[in-house]
Protein backbone atom coordinates (compact mmCIF):
# COMPACT_ATOMS: atom_id res chain seq x y z
CA UNK A 1 0.00 0.00 0.00
CA UNK A 2 1.64 3.70 -0.71
CA UNK A 3 0.57 6.12 1.76
CA UNK A 4 -0.49 8.36 -1.07
CA UNK A 5 -2.05 5.94 -2.71
CA UNK A 6 -5.32 8.18 -3.59
CA UNK A 7 -3.97 10.31 -6.26
CA UNK A 8 -7.32 12.56 -6.92
CA UNK A 9 -7.19 13.41 -2.79
CA UNK A 10 -3.98 13.52 -2.53
CA UNK A 11 -2.19 15.69 -5.42
CA UNK A 12 1.67 14.96 -5.64
CA UNK A 13 3.44 17.82 -4.49
CA UNK A 14 6.70 18.54 -3.09
CA UNK A 15 7.49 20.37 0.74
CA UNK A 16 6.09 19.94 4.03
CA UNK A 17 5.96 22.37 6.32
CA UNK A 18 7.33 26.12 5.49
CA UNK A 19 10.52 26.57 7.32
CA UNK A 20 11.88 29.18 8.57
CA UNK A 21 15.43 30.84 9.06
CA UNK A 22 17.35 29.26 11.42
CA UNK A 23 18.97 31.78 13.73
CA UNK A 24 19.51 30.91 17.60
CA UNK A 25 21.41 27.67 18.98
CA UNK A 26 24.98 27.72 17.76
CA UNK A 27 27.56 24.59 18.00
CA UNK A 28 25.08 21.93 16.91
CA UNK A 29 25.94 19.24 14.57
CA UNK A 30 22.90 16.41 14.14
CA UNK A 31 22.91 13.30 12.52
CA UNK A 32 21.77 9.69 12.49
CA UNK A 33 24.48 7.13 11.75
CA UNK A 34 23.77 3.88 10.09
CA UNK A 35 26.77 2.23 10.56
CA UNK A 36 30.39 3.12 12.49
CA UNK A 37 32.50 5.02 11.07
CA UNK A 38 35.60 3.62 9.42
CA UNK A 39 38.89 4.00 11.49
CA UNK A 40 41.35 7.23 10.88
CA UNK A 41 44.89 7.40 10.94
CA UNK A 42 45.67 8.89 14.47
CA UNK A 43 48.66 8.45 17.23
CA UNK A 44 48.69 4.55 17.60
CA UNK A 45 48.48 5.26 21.46
CA UNK A 46 44.81 4.54 22.53
CA UNK A 47 42.55 7.72 22.55
CA UNK A 48 41.84 8.98 26.88
CA UNK A 49 38.28 8.38 26.50
CA UNK A 50 37.38 9.75 29.53
CA UNK A 51 38.94 13.02 28.30
CA UNK A 52 37.26 13.34 25.28
CA UNK A 53 34.17 12.84 26.85
CA UNK A 54 34.94 15.97 29.35
CA UNK A 55 35.85 17.77 26.86
CA UNK A 56 33.00 17.31 24.17
CA UNK A 57 30.17 17.73 27.24
CA UNK A 58 32.20 21.17 27.67
CA UNK A 59 32.24 21.92 24.26
CA UNK A 60 28.51 21.15 22.51
CA UNK A 61 25.06 20.65 22.84
CA UNK A 62 22.83 17.38 22.20
CA UNK A 63 25.53 14.57 23.81
CA UNK A 64 25.70 12.59 26.73
CA UNK A 65 24.94 13.89 29.79
CA UNK A 66 25.47 10.77 31.64
CA UNK A 67 29.07 11.16 33.16
CA UNK A 68 28.97 9.47 36.91
CA UNK A 69 31.50 12.99 37.96
CA UNK A 70 28.99 15.03 36.51
CA UNK A 71 26.16 13.59 39.25
CA UNK A 72 23.63 13.96 36.29
CA UNK A 73 21.32 10.86 35.38
CA UNK A 74 20.23 11.78 31.83
CA UNK A 75 22.39 11.78 28.47
CA UNK A 76 20.96 12.36 24.80
CA UNK A 77 19.79 9.89 22.30
CA UNK A 78 22.49 8.37 20.18
CA UNK A 79 22.03 9.66 16.93
CA UNK A 80 24.09 12.79 18.06
CA UNK A 81 27.50 13.45 16.96
CA UNK A 82 30.09 15.98 17.49
CA UNK A 83 33.00 17.82 16.59
CA UNK A 84 36.09 17.22 19.40
CA UNK A 85 39.31 18.73 19.30
CA UNK A 86 38.63 19.03 15.88
CA UNK A 87 37.62 15.13 15.44
CA UNK A 88 34.19 14.09 14.27
CA UNK A 89 32.98 10.91 16.61
CA UNK A 90 30.12 9.10 17.17
CA UNK A 91 28.63 8.60 20.63
CA UNK A 92 28.39 5.18 22.39
CA UNK A 93 25.40 3.25 23.96
CA UNK A 94 23.10 3.19 20.83
CA UNK A 95 20.98 0.21 20.38
CA UNK A 96 20.60 0.51 17.19
CA UNK A 97 17.01 0.18 17.88
CA UNK A 98 14.55 1.33 14.73
CA UNK A 99 17.45 1.15 12.54
CA UNK A 100 16.00 -2.08 11.02
CA UNK A 101 11.89 -2.43 10.31
CA UNK A 102 10.50 -5.47 9.94
CA UNK A 103 13.29 -6.54 7.50
CA UNK A 104 11.54 -4.02 4.37
CA UNK A 105 14.17 -2.96 3.39
CA UNK A 106 17.96 -4.69 2.58
CA UNK A 107 19.99 -5.36 5.71
CA UNK A 108 21.65 -2.40 7.12
CA UNK A 109 24.31 -2.46 9.70
CA UNK A 110 23.89 -0.35 12.61
CA UNK A 111 25.49 1.90 15.02
CA UNK A 112 26.37 -0.93 17.47
CA UNK A 113 27.19 -0.03 21.51
CA UNK A 114 30.75 0.21 20.52
CA UNK A 115 33.54 2.84 22.48
CA UNK A 116 34.38 5.88 21.17
CA UNK A 117 36.02 5.90 17.49
CA UNK A 118 37.92 8.65 16.72
CA UNK A 119 37.54 9.64 12.79
CA UNK A 120 40.19 11.94 10.62
CA UNK A 121 40.00 15.64 11.73
CA UNK A 122 37.40 17.86 10.02
CA UNK A 123 38.41 21.25 10.88
CA UNK A 124 40.18 22.67 13.65
CA UNK A 125 38.79 23.80 17.21
CA UNK A 126 38.35 27.75 16.66
CA UNK A 127 40.06 30.25 18.57
CA UNK A 128 36.96 30.87 20.44
CA UNK A 129 35.89 27.21 21.12
CA UNK A 130 39.32 26.54 22.19
CA UNK A 131 38.84 29.40 25.23
CA UNK A 132 36.09 27.67 25.94
CA UNK A 133 37.61 24.40 26.30
CA UNK A 134 40.54 25.78 28.35
CA UNK A 135 38.04 27.92 30.90
CA UNK A 136 35.75 24.52 31.22
CA UNK A 137 38.53 22.36 31.91
CA UNK A 138 40.13 25.04 34.60
CA UNK A 139 36.35 24.85 36.34
CA UNK A 140 35.19 21.02 35.49
CA UNK A 141 35.69 20.37 39.50
CA UNK A 142 33.70 23.22 40.95
CA UNK A 143 30.79 23.08 38.46
CA UNK A 144 26.80 22.73 39.35
CA UNK A 145 25.67 19.93 38.12
CA UNK A 146 22.75 21.74 36.21
CA UNK A 147 24.96 23.65 34.33
CA UNK A 148 27.59 21.75 33.08
CA UNK A 149 27.59 20.43 30.08
CA UNK A 150 25.42 23.34 28.92
CA UNK A 151 23.96 24.66 25.57
CA UNK A 152 24.53 27.89 24.16
CA UNK A 153 22.48 30.52 23.59
CA UNK A 154 23.28 33.73 21.50
CA UNK A 155 22.07 37.21 22.84
CA UNK A 156 22.65 40.61 20.82
CA UNK A 157 23.53 43.20 22.93
CA UNK A 158 21.98 46.57 21.57
CA UNK A 159 23.02 50.16 22.89
CA UNK A 160 20.82 51.95 25.44
CA UNK A 161 19.43 54.45 22.67
CA UNK A 162 19.13 52.06 20.13
CA UNK A 163 16.28 52.70 17.48
CA UNK A 164 15.48 50.68 14.98
CA UNK A 165 11.60 50.06 13.72
CA UNK A 166 12.02 46.56 12.73
CA UNK A 167 13.57 45.40 16.33
CA UNK A 168 11.94 48.10 18.16
CA UNK A 169 8.45 48.80 19.38
CA UNK A 170 6.76 52.34 18.63
CA UNK A 171 7.42 52.96 22.76
CA UNK A 172 11.06 52.47 21.66
CA UNK A 173 11.61 49.51 23.73
CA UNK A 174 12.86 46.35 22.67
CA UNK A 175 10.92 44.13 20.81
CA UNK A 176 9.89 40.99 23.34
CA UNK A 177 10.52 37.31 21.92
CA UNK A 178 12.72 37.56 19.04
CA UNK A 179 14.13 34.97 17.20
CA UNK A 180 17.49 35.54 18.48
CA UNK A 181 17.20 37.47 21.82
CA UNK A 182 18.13 41.00 22.09
CA UNK A 183 18.41 43.39 25.03
CA UNK A 184 20.19 46.79 25.77
CA UNK A 185 23.70 46.93 27.93
CA UNK A 186 22.10 48.33 30.51
CA UNK A 187 19.71 45.85 31.16
CA UNK A 188 22.64 42.93 31.08
CA UNK A 189 24.77 44.74 32.99
CA UNK A 190 22.31 45.11 35.76
CA UNK A 191 20.68 41.90 35.61
CA UNK A 192 23.77 40.01 36.05
CA UNK A 193 24.48 39.07 39.74
CA UNK A 194 27.58 37.05 41.13
CA UNK A 195 26.91 33.41 41.54
CA UNK A 196 26.98 32.63 45.41
CA UNK A 197 28.22 28.95 44.62
CA UNK A 198 31.35 30.04 41.89
CA UNK A 199 32.72 32.88 40.34
CA UNK A 200 29.98 32.78 37.49
CA UNK A 201 27.79 35.86 36.53
CA UNK A 202 24.26 34.61 36.41
CA UNK A 203 21.26 36.85 34.67
CA UNK A 204 18.51 36.24 36.37
CA UNK A 205 15.49 37.72 35.15
CA UNK A 206 13.79 36.74 31.59
CA UNK A 207 16.26 37.34 28.61
CA UNK A 208 14.20 38.74 25.95
CA UNK A 209 10.61 37.88 27.31
CA UNK A 210 11.24 34.15 26.75
CA UNK A 211 9.90 31.91 29.96
CA UNK A 212 12.81 29.62 29.72
CA UNK A 213 15.74 31.72 29.10
CA UNK A 214 16.34 32.71 33.07
CA UNK A 215 19.16 32.13 35.83
CA UNK A 216 21.57 31.66 32.66
CA UNK A 217 25.04 31.60 33.21
CA UNK A 218 27.37 34.05 31.00
CA UNK A 219 29.63 32.38 29.15
CA UNK A 220 31.55 35.58 26.95
CA UNK A 221 30.76 38.89 25.45
CA UNK A 222 32.18 38.78 21.67
CA UNK A 223 32.37 42.24 19.59
CA UNK A 224 32.17 42.64 16.24
CA UNK A 225 34.57 45.56 14.40
CA UNK A 226 34.67 46.27 10.89
CA UNK A 227 38.41 45.63 9.61
CA UNK A 228 39.61 45.88 6.23
CA UNK A 229 36.14 45.43 4.06
CA UNK A 230 35.28 42.62 6.37
CA UNK A 231 33.90 42.21 10.23
CA UNK A 232 36.03 40.42 13.17
CA UNK A 233 34.85 39.17 15.94
CA UNK A 234 37.02 39.35 19.50
CA UNK A 235 36.57 38.38 22.88
CA UNK A 236 36.05 41.20 25.38
CA UNK A 237 35.08 39.52 28.29
CA UNK A 238 34.99 35.84 29.12
CA UNK A 239 34.28 33.72 32.59
CA UNK A 240 36.87 32.56 34.76
CA UNK A 241 39.57 35.20 33.30
CA UNK A 242 39.22 36.79 36.35
CA UNK A 243 38.39 40.32 34.76
CA UNK A 244 35.24 42.65 35.56
CA UNK A 245 32.42 42.96 33.51
CA UNK A 246 32.49 45.71 30.91
CA UNK A 247 30.98 48.85 30.78
CA UNK A 248 27.86 49.81 28.81
CA UNK A 249 29.67 52.28 26.95
CA UNK A 250 31.74 49.16 25.65
CA UNK A 251 29.01 47.50 24.32
CA UNK A 252 27.09 50.21 22.74
CA UNK A 253 28.00 48.54 18.75
CA UNK A 254 28.16 45.23 17.06
CA UNK A 255 28.49 43.12 20.62
CA UNK A 256 26.79 40.20 21.81
CA UNK A 257 26.67 37.97 24.79
CA UNK A 258 27.01 34.46 24.68
CA UNK A 259 24.44 32.07 27.71
CA UNK A 260 24.85 28.30 29.23
CA UNK A 261 21.86 26.80 30.26
CA UNK A 262 21.43 23.62 31.96
CA UNK A 263 22.14 20.39 30.69
CA UNK A 264 18.68 18.90 30.84
CA UNK A 265 17.41 21.41 28.08
CA UNK A 266 19.42 19.18 25.55
CA UNK A 267 16.80 15.68 25.76
CA UNK A 268 13.83 17.71 27.43
CA UNK A 269 12.01 20.83 28.71
CA UNK A 270 12.55 19.48 32.58
CA UNK A 271 15.17 17.69 34.66
CA UNK A 272 12.89 15.03 35.49
CA UNK A 273 10.78 15.32 32.26
CA UNK A 274 12.92 14.34 29.18
CA UNK A 275 11.74 14.21 25.64
CA UNK A 276 10.57 16.38 23.18
CA UNK A 277 6.72 15.71 23.10
CA UNK A 278 3.65 17.74 24.79
CA UNK A 279 -0.41 16.75 24.45
CA UNK A 280 -2.48 19.61 24.54
CA UNK A 281 -6.06 18.55 26.35
CA UNK A 282 -9.09 19.78 28.36
CA UNK A 283 -10.71 16.75 28.17
CA UNK A 284 -11.06 15.66 31.25
CA UNK A 285 -10.68 18.46 33.59
CA UNK A 286 -9.39 21.79 32.98
CA UNK A 287 -6.79 23.08 30.29
CA UNK A 288 -3.66 21.85 30.72
CA UNK A 289 -0.09 20.91 28.51
CA UNK A 290 1.34 17.54 29.18
CA UNK A 291 4.66 16.93 28.08
CA UNK A 292 8.30 14.56 28.08
CA UNK A 293 8.40 11.44 30.66
CA UNK A 294 5.74 12.32 32.99
CA UNK A 295 2.76 12.10 30.46
CA UNK A 296 2.42 8.68 30.66
CA UNK A 297 2.13 8.61 34.60
CA UNK A 298 -0.74 11.64 34.29
CA UNK A 299 -2.18 10.14 31.71
CA UNK A 300 -2.60 6.77 33.33
CA UNK A 301 -4.11 8.62 36.26
CA UNK A 302 -6.45 10.37 34.09
CA UNK A 303 -10.72 9.34 35.13
CA UNK A 304 -10.80 5.42 34.32
CA UNK A 305 -13.02 6.40 31.12
CA UNK A 306 -10.26 8.28 29.07
CA UNK A 307 -7.36 6.55 31.05
CA UNK A 308 -8.20 2.76 29.50
CA UNK A 309 -9.87 4.57 26.16
CA UNK A 310 -8.58 2.53 23.03
CA UNK A 311 -7.39 3.84 19.87
CA UNK A 312 -9.65 2.27 17.09
CA UNK A 313 -9.04 4.32 14.19
CA UNK A 314 -6.16 6.31 12.75
CA UNK A 315 -6.92 8.95 9.48
CA UNK A 316 -3.99 10.49 7.32
CA UNK A 317 -4.80 13.74 6.23
CA UNK A 318 -3.26 16.66 4.32
CA UNK A 319 -3.43 20.76 3.85
CA UNK A 320 -1.39 22.93 2.36
CA UNK A 321 -1.22 26.74 4.39
CA UNK A 322 -3.22 29.44 3.55
CA UNK A 323 -1.53 32.48 1.99
CA UNK A 324 -2.74 35.58 0.44
CA UNK A 325 -0.61 35.47 -2.20
CA UNK A 326 0.01 31.80 -2.78
CA UNK A 327 3.84 31.62 -4.61
CA UNK A 328 5.73 28.49 -6.48
CA UNK A 329 6.87 27.19 -3.23
CA UNK A 330 3.56 27.66 -1.02
CA UNK A 331 1.48 25.74 -4.06
CA UNK A 332 3.72 22.59 -3.17
CA UNK A 333 4.56 22.31 0.34
CA UNK A 334 1.86 19.83 2.01
CA UNK A 335 1.53 19.28 5.85
CA UNK A 336 0.19 15.87 6.84
CA UNK A 337 -0.83 14.56 10.40
CA UNK A 338 -2.60 11.84 11.73
CA UNK A 339 -6.32 11.70 13.27
CA UNK A 340 -6.53 9.17 16.09
CA UNK A 341 -10.45 8.29 17.00
CA UNK A 342 -11.20 7.04 20.42
CA UNK A 343 -13.23 4.13 21.66
CA UNK A 344 -15.23 6.34 23.96
CA UNK A 345 -16.54 8.81 21.06
CA UNK A 346 -16.07 12.06 22.97
CA UNK A 347 -13.21 13.45 21.24
CA UNK A 348 -10.61 12.78 19.12
CA UNK A 349 -6.57 13.58 18.65
CA UNK A 350 -4.25 15.02 15.93
CA UNK A 351 -0.98 13.80 15.89
CA UNK A 352 1.75 15.86 13.54
CA UNK A 353 5.77 16.64 13.84
CA UNK A 354 6.90 20.18 13.45
CA UNK A 355 9.98 21.78 13.86
CA UNK A 356 11.10 22.20 17.86
CA UNK A 357 9.04 25.38 19.34
CA UNK A 358 7.27 26.10 16.40
CA UNK A 359 4.63 26.88 18.11
CA UNK A 360 5.94 28.23 21.59
CA UNK A 361 8.08 30.51 19.61
CA UNK A 362 5.08 31.85 17.73
CA UNK A 363 2.81 33.03 20.89
CA UNK A 364 1.16 29.33 21.34
CA UNK A 365 -0.52 29.74 17.79
CA UNK A 366 -1.87 26.64 16.56
CA UNK A 367 -4.29 26.01 13.77
CA UNK A 368 -6.41 22.93 15.86
CA UNK A 369 -7.50 25.96 18.46
CA UNK A 370 -10.41 28.15 17.54
CA UNK A 371 -8.66 31.43 19.48
CA UNK A 372 -5.21 31.16 17.12
CA UNK A 373 -5.24 34.90 16.42
CA UNK A 374 -6.18 35.95 20.28
CA UNK A 375 -3.32 37.88 21.67
CA UNK A 376 -3.33 35.32 24.71
CA UNK A 377 -4.39 31.81 23.38
CA UNK A 378 -5.72 29.27 25.97
CA UNK A 379 -2.54 27.23 24.63
CA UNK A 380 -0.13 29.64 25.37
CA UNK A 381 -1.46 30.63 28.90
CA UNK A 382 -1.40 26.17 29.68
CA UNK A 383 2.04 26.11 28.16
CA UNK A 384 4.99 25.54 30.76
CA UNK A 385 7.52 28.76 30.91
CA UNK A 386 10.10 26.44 30.09
CA UNK A 387 8.35 25.27 26.41
CA UNK A 388 8.79 29.25 25.57
CA UNK A 389 11.59 29.47 23.54
CA UNK A 390 12.55 30.53 19.61
CA UNK A 391 11.94 27.91 16.89
CA UNK A 392 14.69 25.71 15.85
CA UNK A 393 14.06 24.46 12.49
CA UNK A 394 16.95 21.75 12.64
CA UNK A 395 15.22 19.90 15.15
CA UNK A 396 11.66 18.11 15.94
CA UNK A 397 8.97 17.85 18.22
CA UNK A 398 5.59 15.73 18.03
CA UNK A 399 2.67 17.73 19.01
CA UNK A 400 -0.93 15.78 20.06
CA UNK A 401 -4.07 17.85 20.46
CA UNK A 402 -7.11 16.69 21.65
CA UNK A 403 -10.37 18.35 19.06
CA UNK A 404 -13.70 17.82 20.18
CA UNK A 405 -14.97 16.25 17.12
CA UNK A 406 -15.86 12.17 17.18
CA UNK A 407 -14.57 11.32 14.14
CA UNK A 408 -13.56 11.66 11.11
CA UNK A 409 -16.37 13.09 9.11
CA UNK A 410 -17.30 15.66 12.36
CA UNK A 411 -13.09 16.66 12.28
CA UNK A 412 -13.24 17.09 8.40
CA UNK A 413 -16.64 18.96 8.10
CA UNK A 414 -16.55 21.14 11.20
CA UNK A 415 -12.56 21.93 11.07
CA UNK A 416 -10.95 21.07 8.45
CA UNK A 417 -13.92 22.58 5.41
CA UNK A 418 -14.73 25.30 7.61
CA UNK A 419 -11.43 27.01 7.68
CA UNK A 420 -10.50 26.23 4.28
CA UNK A 421 -10.86 27.95 0.67
CA UNK A 422 -13.64 25.03 0.37
CA UNK A 423 -16.02 26.21 3.34
CA UNK A 424 -18.36 29.34 3.80
CA UNK A 425 -15.19 31.66 5.60
CA UNK A 426 -13.92 34.91 4.49
CA UNK A 427 -10.44 34.79 2.81
CA UNK A 428 -8.80 36.23 5.64
CA UNK A 429 -10.03 33.66 8.13
CA UNK A 430 -8.73 30.63 5.89
CA UNK A 431 -5.93 28.48 7.74
CA UNK A 432 -6.21 25.88 5.17
CA UNK A 433 -5.78 25.52 1.59
CA UNK A 434 -7.85 22.13 -0.12
CA UNK A 435 -7.22 19.72 3.00
CA UNK A 436 -8.09 16.19 2.25
CA UNK A 437 -8.15 12.79 4.77
CA UNK A 438 -6.70 10.65 1.83
CA UNK A 439 -6.44 7.31 3.69
CA UNK A 440 -7.43 5.91 6.99
CA UNK A 441 -7.05 2.59 8.48
CA UNK A 442 -8.19 0.29 12.05
CA UNK A 443 -5.35 0.35 14.68
CA UNK A 444 -3.85 -3.08 15.43
CA UNK A 445 -1.65 -2.24 18.45
CA UNK A 446 -3.87 -4.33 20.98
CA UNK A 447 -5.52 -2.30 23.76
CA UNK A 448 -3.69 0.63 22.45
CA UNK A 449 -4.23 3.36 25.52
CA UNK A 450 -2.91 7.24 25.15
CA UNK A 451 -0.17 6.45 27.58
CA UNK A 452 0.83 4.10 24.58
CA UNK A 453 0.79 6.58 22.61
CA UNK A 454 2.75 8.92 24.27
CA UNK A 455 5.45 6.60 24.84
CA UNK A 456 5.23 5.57 21.09
CA UNK A 457 5.78 9.39 20.31
CA UNK A 458 8.43 9.63 22.86
CA UNK A 459 10.56 6.62 21.49
CA UNK A 460 10.32 7.79 18.05
CA UNK A 461 11.38 11.62 18.51
CA UNK A 462 14.80 10.56 20.44
CA UNK A 463 15.61 8.54 17.63
CA UNK A 464 14.51 10.76 14.74
CA UNK A 465 14.83 13.61 16.72
CA UNK A 466 16.16 16.06 12.99
CA UNK A 467 14.10 18.00 11.18
CA UNK A 468 14.75 18.08 7.66
CA UNK A 469 12.36 19.11 4.37
CA UNK A 470 13.22 16.65 2.10
CA UNK A 471 14.29 13.96 4.51
CA UNK A 472 12.46 13.83 7.88
CA UNK A 473 9.52 16.34 8.80
CA UNK A 474 5.97 16.26 9.06
CA UNK A 475 5.12 13.67 5.85
CA UNK A 476 7.80 11.35 6.74
CA UNK A 477 6.45 10.88 10.56
CA UNK A 478 2.68 11.00 9.61
CA UNK A 479 4.20 7.32 7.18
CA UNK A 480 5.94 6.08 9.86
CA UNK A 481 3.29 6.08 12.59
CA UNK A 482 0.72 5.42 10.36
CA UNK A 483 1.81 1.79 9.02
CA UNK A 484 3.31 1.15 12.73
CA UNK A 485 -0.12 1.62 14.06
CA UNK A 486 -1.81 -0.58 11.25
CA UNK A 487 0.51 -3.07 10.50
CA UNK A 488 1.22 -1.94 7.05
CA UNK A 489 4.21 -2.05 5.16
CA UNK A 490 4.94 -0.46 2.28
CA UNK A 491 3.77 2.63 3.70
CA UNK A 492 5.50 5.98 1.81
CA UNK A 493 5.27 10.16 2.23
CA UNK A 494 2.68 12.20 0.49
CA UNK A 495 4.57 13.40 -1.28
CA UNK A 496 6.44 11.80 -4.55
CA UNK A 497 9.59 14.16 -3.84
CA UNK A 498 10.32 12.75 -0.83
CA UNK A 499 9.37 8.65 -1.31
CA UNK A 500 12.80 8.22 -3.44
CA UNK A 501 15.05 8.50 -0.39
CA UNK A 502 12.03 7.71 2.24
CA UNK A 503 12.97 4.16 4.78
CA UNK A 504 10.01 2.94 6.55
CA UNK A 505 10.72 3.18 10.47
CA UNK A 506 8.16 1.77 12.95
CA UNK A 507 10.45 -0.17 14.79
CA UNK A 508 11.80 3.01 16.22
CA UNK A 509 8.10 3.63 18.25
CA UNK A 510 9.17 0.35 20.23
CA UNK A 511 12.45 0.82 21.85
CA UNK A 512 12.60 3.30 25.04
CA UNK A 513 14.68 5.94 24.38
CA UNK A 514 18.60 5.90 26.01
CA UNK A 515 18.31 8.90 28.32
CA UNK A 516 15.62 6.39 30.71
CA UNK A 517 18.94 4.21 30.91
CA UNK A 518 21.37 4.22 33.38
CA UNK A 519 24.12 6.62 33.10
CA UNK A 520 27.58 5.75 31.19
CA UNK A 521 30.29 4.18 33.42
Amino acid sequence: MRFSANAEAAPDAGGCEQRAPHRFLVSALMGRARSAPPPAAHSSEPPDISRIKRETLALHPYVATGLEERGCPLFAPPEAKRFVDGALFFLPGSDGAGDEDYGEVDEVSCLDATPIEIMTPVRPLEASQARKLQYMRSRSDKVDADFSPCMELKVNIRSDDFFDPKHCLPSGGLKPRRPTPHMTASELLNGLKLSDKSDEYVFEGLINGWGAYSNLVLQSIIIRRRAVGRYKESVLWAAGEGKPLPSALQLARGAHAVFMAPAWTAIGWAPDSPGFVWWYTDMPGEPRLLFGESMQRELDHDDEEFALAIATDVHAFAHRYAKQAETFRDANTWHTGLLIEWSHRQFCTVVEVGFMHGVSGYGGKSNWFADKNDPNPILYQVMPESLKKPYDERLSEVRLTNVRMKDKDEFFEKWLLKYSNLGDMPPELHRFFDPTIFTSGQIRIRDCTPSQIAVFCLNYISRAGEYGLMTANCQTFAADFYGFLTGTQGVAPFSKFLRAGYQQRTMSFLYRPTYTEKPLA
